[in-house]
């Protein structure tokens, strides 16, 4: 709250002064002090005070009291238990079953505004401020909104409690009566009860990319914007609050002077202002000026912030003169928590402008730095091992740098991006971490080999659905699938007819997830349940975007964010392996390689929910498989930015979205020789014939008859298995294997 209305300057015994002048009162006019001192006056008159035994006293606050009542009211029981060390005969709320049972003698210290009479008759002067007054045998802490009672609490404590604290006692001014009033307070409603202030979201926010997606839901943070705004107008009788941009014309400044709830980051200075005052998981809203700010780093954190006010309405509501409820705020006024589940003790990178938050899923979250060098990430590699914090793996992608540490609190994996540049720090308590391998020995009893599935199209399934077969006869499944037809069984059979193993047993290496739409998950999920018994799995490996993040994508899915993937770790007792751009991950033979999560978008919004696939690759006798799931225009051109051709040059690439995504560039880096084109003919047909200027089919033609193409597969037909890696890229090197479905 705003310290600096308290007269923390006054000694006590100016203070002691003041207050023994009768009933200064603090209403919006003023009042004179009838009494005044001589000019020629050279002592100071005697000030009688009344010693307070605070055991013969109860302290009161009021039934279903705002919390900040009972925080004032805690804070001066802890305080008077502490420095006196002594305890109030009573501490309680003011409840009776009626007013006759209210003892008008009795000795009670009141802490906001209580049904004992003395509450309000100490209120009756003020209209915006508080009072601590001494009201027949009542001594009353109250203010006009319960969010001033923490500067009143301070304020009895440092002035009147502990100058003069002793065995069990303190003392008071006889005929105490002293008024605070909070000046420069803005108020919601006019004199017309119309709202005096509009609430402002980023302008641009309020849709969605895709001039095609017909479901024209707002972002997370115009959504939680428009919460408050909900919440507020039935608070306050449906008083209408305006809602708009912080949209201004060419050349020009937002208005200081206008009075706004501004929500989330937007060009007001005041956000900045306020954020600048904050730590990385901190949240809250503060007046700066004319503007309610509310916010914090994320959009998670802003979501909180819009929640925290809401919630604290009631502490700043106040009746006025003519009966209506209002809302007060004082100049200053600052609410802060912080999210907990977020652990900022992590060293600070030094080497770049802080930006912002993005959130992860459960405890995870991304720090995001501009203008960062790579000396400044060397420097913060050395700041992480000087804090004790060890190597755990680093890579080099292009000229992008990564590095995992870890210590016994939490994983930090950091690294540098060149394009922009910027450095990005993602990191999560160990607790929830399971580090992805650097070694995984095995012992071989077969060649490798990488399985794509036909599904039964007819049925209406489609998806990626992919199986690699490893050296120990292990293997590593890639989606798998929706559950249209007999697919379930059909990917159980798949896995039986191509197990190597002696014992016979189906042995999930890893199971990848590239994101959570129905055609790349429920299959896992179905096999996963149904087949538990005869199925072993060691670990799943995914990275998926929190609900915050996807809120306004097209067609967003949540089978691990709604729990399915915790579940199924519990069930199976495999680990869940989150995978972060430039980590690798050793599965037996296979060395895994992620290239692209959605964590490499902030801060651009995720529009299009296949832009949070995890793009991984992987190297096998000296040839190179991508697989991109289903990734499109956004994901594509943040790795057309990291990476060049050489970087990116691979010899086997599944094609994007089953045909519908990628870009032209992207391939034309990727330079594929081979081509699994995850779709029924009928549709690679259509896609790749050349007779269509419309959606993707421009981008398939030309990816059909790029040069560097030697082989497509297309996924129908039967079960296609290559060899990896290849001897020649060319027909002869697939076999077919056919369904066993009917």
């Amino acid at each position: 709250m705003n310290k600096s209305m308290m007269l923390r300057t006054l000694s006590v015994l100016l203070c002691l002064l003041m207050l023994s002048a009768a009933l200064i009162a603090c209403n919006s006019q003023g009042a004179e002090d009838e009494t005044t001192v001589s000019d020629t006056a050279t002592t100071a008159p005697e000030v009688k005070t009344l010693s307070i035994a605070v055991e013969e006293y109860a302290l009161i606050r009021p039934d279903l009291a705002p919390q900040a009542a009972v925080d004032a009211a805690v804070l001066l029981n802890k305080t008077v238990t502490e420095k006196l060390g002594k305890n109030f005969r009573q501490f309680t709320d003011d409840f009776v079953k009626n007013e006759s049972e209210i003892d008008a003698a009795a000795y009670e210290i009141l802490v906001g505004n209580t049904n004992r009479p003395e509450s309000a008759e100490a209120m009756k002067d003020v209209s915006f401020g508080y009072v601590i007054a001494k009201v027949g045998n009542k001594i009353v802490i109250n203010a006009s909104v319960s969010s001033l009672l923490d500067d009143a609490m301070d304020y009895f404590i440092e002035t009147y409690l502990l100058p003069t604290a002793g065995e069990g006692t303190f003392s008071i001014p006889e005929e105490l009566y002293f008024c605070q009033a909070a000046e420069d307070s803005v108020v919601l409603l006019n004199e017309s009860n119309k709202s005096n202030f509009t609430i402002i979201f980023k302008d641009g926010l309020d849709n969605i990319k895709s001039a095609t997606e017909p479901k024209d839901r707002t972002d997370y943070v115009v959504n939680k914007a428009l919460e408050l705004r909900n919440d507020m107008m039935r608070q306050f009788k449906n008083v209408n609050i305006p809602l708009g941009t912080d949209w201004v014309g060419r050349n020009q400044e937002p208005d200081s002077k206008s009075f706004e709830i501004v929500v989330g980051r937007t060009n007001r200075p005041e956000m900045q202002q306020f954020l600048e005052t904050l730590a990385p998981n901190e949240y809250g809203f503060s007046v700066i000026g004319n503007k309610i700010v509310v916010g914090g780093w994320s959009d998670l954190t802003i979501g909180m912030a819009t929640e925290l006010l809401t919630s604290s309405i009631s502490d700043f509501t106040f009746t006025d003169a003519n009966g209506n409820k209002n809302l007060a705020m004082a100049a200053g006024t600052r609410v802060v928590k912080a999210y907990e589940n977020w652990d900022t003790s992590i060293p600070t990178y030094d080497g770049g402008v802080f930006e912002g938050v993005m959130e992860g899923l459960d405890s995870c979250y991304e720090l995001y730095y501009t203008g960062a060098t790579v000396d400044g990430f060397k420097a913060y590699r050395a700041k992480l091992e000087a804090a004790g914090y060890k190597l755990h793996q680093e890579n080099q992608i292009g000229n992008n740098l990564f590095a995992t540490y870890y210590d016994d609190k939490n994983m930090v994996h950091a690294y540098y991006v060149d394009y922009i540049p910027a450095v990005r720090i993602v990191t999560e308590p160990m607790s929830a971490v399971n580090l992805p391998a650097n070694e995984d020995p095995y012992t071989k009893i077969t060649d490798t080999t990488f399985t794509m599935l036909d599904l039964d199209y007819e049925a209406g399934n489609f998806g990626n659905a992919f199986i690699i077969t490893l050296e120990d006869g292990s293997f590593i499944v890639h989606d798998g699938g929706g559950t249209s037809g007999q697919d379930k069984t059909e990917l159980y059979n798949s896995l039986k007819r191509l197990n190597k193993r002696t014992d016979g047993k189906i042995h999930i290496a890893a199971w990848i997830i590239s994101h959570e739409h129905w055609d790349h998950f429920e299959n896992f999920f179905n096999v996963c349940n149904s087949y538990s018994t005869a199925v072993v799995l060691d670990q799943v490996i995914y990275n998926v975007a929190r609900t915050s993040i996807n809120y306004n994508s097209n067609n967003p899915g949540s089978y691990i964010r709604n729990g399915s993937l915790k579940g199924l770790s519990i069930t199976t007792g495999c680990k869940l392996t989150k995978l972060h751009t430039g980590q690798t991950v050793q599965v037996r033979n296979l060395k895994i390689e992620c290239l692209y999560t959605q964590e490499d978008l902030y801060p651009t919004i995720l529009h299009t929910f296949n832009d949070s696939c995890m793009v991984t690759r992987f190297d096998i006798g000296g040839q190179r498989f991508t697989i991109l799931g289903d990734i499109e225009d956004e994901a594509s051109g943040i790795m057309c930015k990291m990476y060049d051709g050489k970087t990116l040059k691979t010899d086997i690439m599944q094609v994007a979205h089953h045909g519908w995504g990628g870009t032209t560039k992207l391939y034309r880096l990727f330079e594929p020789a081979v081509l699994m084109w995850p779709t029924d003919s009928a549709s690679f047909a259509k896609q790749t014939a050349g007779t269509s200027s419309g959606y993707y089919y421009t981008i398939d033609f030309a990816l059909s008859k790029q040069g560097s193409v030697e082989l497509i597969v297309v996924a129908d037909g039967g079960h296609k298995t290559v060899a990896l890696p290849m001897k020649t890229f060319t027909e002869a090197s697939v076999s077919v294997m056919q369904p066993t479905r009917k």
